[in-house]
């Protein structure tokens, strides 16, 4: 997959992170990556974004525990 793609999908995983979680600073979600993943077992791409917003001080648990 062309790196294209990838932060094609990364732009609408952080859309989907300011939608539920207006509060969540800037510098958090600057972090967020999505990857090919390194089993192709486990599909295409992968991202960190669940790890990233479970520390961030604006996570609201109860909005991310049914997502994740």
């Amino acid at each position: 997959m062309s790196e294209c793609v990838f932060q094609r999908y990364r732009h609408h995983v952080l859309a989907i992170v300011r939608e539920l979680l207006p509060d969540v600073a800037e510098e958090t979600l600057a972090r967020v990556e999505l990857t090919p993943t390194r089993d192709p077992a486990h599909g295409d791409m992968a991202t960190n974004a669940a790890l990233l917003l479970a520390k961030a001080p604006a996570a609201n648990r109860r909005i991310l525990q049914p997502i994740l």
